[in-house]
């Protein structure tokens, strides 16, 4: 968290014991989002291949 908020990319706010952090560039969100689609995307092409391979043994 203190490298991400000496970046610039978060920033703190406290009240009383409490901290509170925010994404101060919404780009952050949009590569989280391209990310997360691009793995999900992986995972299935994997999946699809390893059940492929299952069921050719299965001959």
């Amino acid at each position: 968290m203190k490298v991400m908020m000496q970046a610039g990319i978060l920033s703190r706010r406290s009240k009383g014991t409490l901290a509170y952090y925010s994404v101060e560039d919404d780009l952050i969100f949009e590569l989280c989002n391209l990310v997360c689609d691009r793995l999900a995307n992986r995972i299935e092409q994997q999946a699809l291949h390893f059940r492929a391979f299952s069921f050719a043994g299965k001959r």
